[in-house]
């Protein structure tokens, strides 16, 4: 092959493959390549390309958001709900406990949900209303909470009681069998 001529498909053909590599970088030294700048131009990526939510979209996400945050409300009001009547029904110590427990737990989801709704607002006037609102089914989950407490602290004191005139039976008919005998 001469420098002036054109390369024809013929010449391409008898060439051989290594005149073809030769000058080139290795496919090993690509790879290490490539990774090195994706690893400089991740971080980049990530602080640059921050993704901004159209109207349309950012109406969708509260939206979405919003219907998460009442579903949990709604999921802890049947446990309230669920709570009063074991309190009516004068259910027992480890009933009570695993009440309260599971009371905990839904409000923690439903105060999760709330958090997420409030961060995506941005008027004054909408994160005010969302306080608000929480707020008063805050208050709704303290009075229950409060309540079932105090009932778990009588049931625990009245086992004490019961626990203490047992053994104060027990010792008391002990001394008095020492006694006679």
């Amino acid at each position: 092959m001469s420098d002036d001529s054109l390369i024809t498909l013929s010449d391409i053909e008898r060439t051989s493959p290594s005149v073809f590599v030769k000058g080139l970088i290795s496919q090993s030294q690509i790879e290490s390549l490539s990774d090195s700048v994706w690893k400089e131009t991740e971080g980049d990526v990530s602080n640059v390309c921050e993704r901004k939510l159209t109207t349309k979209g950012r109406a969708y996400q509260i939206g979405t958001v919003h219907k998460k945050r009442v579903t949990l409300y709604t999921a802890l009001s049947k446990e309230i709900s669920k709570t009063y009547k074991l309190l009516e029904q004068g259910a027992g110590l480890r009933e009570l406990e695993s009440q309260r427990d599971a009371l905990d737990a839904q409000r923690e989801h439903f105060n999760r949900a709330h958090q997420s709704y409030h961060e995506l607002l941005e008027s004054f006037e909408d994160t005010k209303a969302s306080y608000h609102w929480f707020d008063l089914r805050d208050r709704e989950y303290q009075q229950c909470r409060m309540k079932i407490s105090e009932r778990i602290h009588a049931v625990e004191r009245e086992s004490c009681k019961q626990s203490s005139i047992k053994s104060f039976r027990s010792k008391t008919s002990k001394s008095e069998s020492t006694r006679s005998s």
